[in-house]
């Protein structure tokens, strides 16, 4: 009877470091971006993975020992696999894990077969091991669930002067406040209507508003990293980091920063010392998977049903910031910063389910087929993102400048512009009639400036 009690505490530890470990982590070191209800159902869908595999071990293995021996194993693969090759096979990682998925699954199978084999000769050393790492779970999990009700209480507790805080700048009173709202993707004038595309109403209501707008406007490159990297340096010299850049130091003299992005992903581009609050989707945790591919048809479903409306959330927890910084923060001294991951796939402001959603965008190495990435649906796709996109930095810029306006606050300057074109494969300008200049450089630039300020302007 004991034994029975004990093995339910060993598979009870599996059940909570394979689905709950990983969603408590995230959680606690990104509240409240990532919510309450985000981490429930994340811990729900990765539970119904752990009731799969534990009802399939039951199949082939009797001892309990066993059973639970091979669900660390394959939880282990799951979610550090992946994280672990790109950390030490850095050329590798790609090709191992896209391009020979199948082949390293079957290998990985064969491995832990083999482990199994060996060690079950010498069950007593399988039970050490579970019972070591079962007490080291339990440890982890109680410290990860103090964490995130330490985040949960501290942020609820000290909301206001969290909002109030102005991370030790002495701003300036006389200097305006800057928004720069950054589209990803976000194509130019000219290189939509090469897509298909028309800008020209978008361009004539930012031209109503106040704004400035280059409808032949081109980025540096075509790759967001490098791309924003030269924007904060203001030179076109191949950046990997915005350290020591120009802007950065600038700013820093008079500016606070307040700076959103609306996907972990953009953690690439920004290095920890800007302090930029991430959105979390919480189903990029699926990014982490070693076999992420393999799971294709899951992570498709997953994506059509929470996907979808997660990235949403994520771009309007973006625009929201950006439009509440001067009631929260004051109409001088304050650099606000929004990195919002659209236009850029995956597209989902198109109705139902699309092909864009369902990939693992997350990786370059499974580009879409060229037939796919050029026909006629992915670019109504994209007219439907774009659309919708604007839409929502329209209401935001209105919205912003309304409430400078009924205060009578010192106006502010917004910069609204993308990193590059919506086409990114560059080898193919002049090879396909999509691909040219305009659609991969081309990029949206506009700018508002108060009139106070115009005089100043150096462009």
């Amino acid at each position: 009877m004991n034994a029975k009690k004990h093995s339910w505490v060993d598979y009870l530890a599996c059940l909570i470091f394979g689905a709950v470990i990983m969603p408590l982590y995230y959680f606690g070191r990104n509240y409240p971006h990532f919510f309450v209800m985000d981490l429930l159902v994340s811990v729900v869908f990765f539970a119904g993975i752990y009731v799969v595999c534990f009802f399939g071990v039951r199949l082939f293995l009797k001892e309990n020992e066993e059973k639970v021996f091979v669900l660390y194993c394959f939880w282990g693969a799951f979610w550090f696999l992946y994280p672990i090759a790109r950390m030490f096979l850095p050329f590798f990682y790609n090709r191992l894990f896209f391009h020979y998925r199948w082949f390293l699954m079957v290998v990985s199978f064969i491995v832990f077969l083999v482990m199994l084999v060996l060690l079950r000769r010498r069950l007593k050393r399988i039970t050490f091991l579970i019972e070591f790492f079962g007490k080291f779970v339990w440890v982890l999990f109680v410290f990860l669930l103090f964490q995130a009700c330490k985040a949960l209480f501290l942020y609820h507790c000290f909301r206001e002067e969290i909002h109030a805080n102005v991370e030790g700048v002495k701003v300036k009173d006389d200097y305006p406040n800057i928004y720069h709202i950054l589209l990803d993707a976000h194509p130019s004038r000219e290189g939509f209507e090469q897509l298909g595309g028309d800008l020209k109403p978008f361009y004539r209501e930012l031209e109503h508003l106040g704004f400035i707008t280059y409808a032949r406007s081109k980025s540096v490159y075509s790759d967001t990293l490098q791309s924003v990297s030269a924007m904060w340096h203001m030179d076109a010299g191949l950046y990997s980091s915005l350290e020591d850049s120009v802007v950065l130091k600038t700013l820093r003299r008079a500016y606070a920063f307040r700076m959103y992005g609306s996907d972990a992903i953009l953690r690439i581009v920004y290095p920890e010392s800007v302090n930029m609050r991430i959105y979390r989707v919480p189903w990029s945790l699926l990014s982490f998977l070693g076999y992420r591919s393999v799971f294709r048809p899951v992570y498709a479903l997953l994506a059509w049903c929470f996907l979808k409306p997660s990235a949403i959330k994520s771009h309007r927890f973006v625009f929201r910031s950006l439009q509440n910084g001067r009631r929260l923060y004051g109409s001088s001294g304050n650099f606000f910063y929004g990195h919002i991951l659209s236009p850029h796939t995956p597209f989902v402001y198109s109705k139902g389910f699309n092909f864009t959603v369902g990939a693992p965008f997350h990786n370059d190495s499974e580009r879409l087929e060229a037939s796919t990435y050029y026909g006629e649906e992915y670019r109504s796709l994209l007219r439907n993102e774009v659309d919708a996109i604007d839409n929502l930095a329209l209401k935001t810029i209105k919205e912003i400048l309304r409430e400078y306006s009924e205060s009578g606050s010192l106006k502010p300057i917004i910069i609204l512009h993308s990193d590059h074109g919506s086409m990114r494969e560059t080898g193919y300008i002049g090879k396909h009639p999509l691909v040219a200049i305009d659609t991969c450089f081309g990029n949206l630039f506009a700018v508002y400036m108060p009139q106070e300020w115009k005089k100043m302007r150096k462009i």
